[in-house]
């Protein structure tokens, strides 16, 4: 994403044309359509992949109640040493100017990172303490940024992969490799100290088919779920982060119904 487009897509917005913004306001919004199911209907904009187009951004604002924004280390997190929200802030306050709840994602991930980070995870005269403090010091900075702003946050993100061999299912990954598993527990508990009243998600993906690999992660991320809930790990919110095709093949909706229900209060 080039900041430059990001910061024009929001200038064509905030000079959005009242005749649009009454054509929109007039119609029922899918967010309002959700909420009669008791759901928040949002999306996860590329405004800049859009940013010509004035009838698709209003759309975007006008259907949604809920607005994910990225924050991956690779987009704030240039240096070790220094954070850049520049492309963050003002996409957050013109959310909130239209009353949208907005979700963060992710916090801890293993793609879409800085190469600085890579390399300091990667590198052995990093001691783990070190590695400890680079975690809390991110997190704290950006929960503690937008607290009271942020009603979601995508804390760890697709720390699942059976494929690596483990029985528990966890993923042989940069924090992992690292910290063990204790990451997770580490991550969730400084984004519950830096934001009290932010609810906080675990996300993963990988679940929705009925194949062998799919039920292997619902089985590990239910395990991993309820080794935090029984814990007593500040996790509320359970991210299914779906990639469904068109083509229903292999898609059982009785197993992923049932999947859901099991998931632990």
């Amino acid at each position: 994403m080039r900041r430059r487009d990001f910061l024009m897509s929001l200038s064509i917005l905030a000079s959005m044309s009242p005749a649009l913004e009454r054509e929109f306001s007039a119609k029922a919004s899918l967010h309002l359509h959700a909420l009669k199911k008791g759901l928040v209907f949002g999306a996860c904009p590329q405004i800049y992949s859009v940013n010509q187009d004035e009838m698709l951004l209003l759309a975007l604002f006008q259907e949604c109640g809920a607005i994910t924004t990225e924050m991956f280390w690779a987009l704030i997190r240039p240096t070790e040493n220094s954070f850049d929200f520049s492309a963050i802030d003002p996409f957050v306050e013109f959310a909130l100017k239209r009353n949208l709840l907005v979700r963060g994602h992710p916090l801890i991930w293993h793609l879409l990172n800085p190469e600085w980070l890579g390399a300091k995870l990667m590198d052995s005269g990093t001691t783990v303490s070190q590695v400890e403090k680079l975690l809390f010091h991110h997190i704290s900075t950006v929960v503690g940024r937008y607290a009271g702003k942020v009603w979601i946050w995508d804390v760890v993100n697709e720390a699942i992969e059976p494929d690596d061999g483990r029985s528990d299912g966890l993923a042989l990954r940069p924090w992992f490799n690292r910290l063990g598993s204790d990451y997770i527990e580490l991550a969730f508990w400084t984004a519950a100290q830096a934001d009290p009243q932010a609810l906080l998600a675990y996300n993963d993906g990988g679940q929705e088919y009925d194949l062998p690999i799919n039920e292997a992660k619902r089985v590990a991320v239910l395990k991993l779920l309820e080794r935090l809930k029984s814990q007593g790990v500040p996790i509320h919110v359970f991210g299914l982060q779906s990639h469904l095709q068109g083509n229903p093949e292999h898609f059982n909706p009785d197993k992923l119904r049932r999947f859901c229900v099991m998931l632990p209060a």
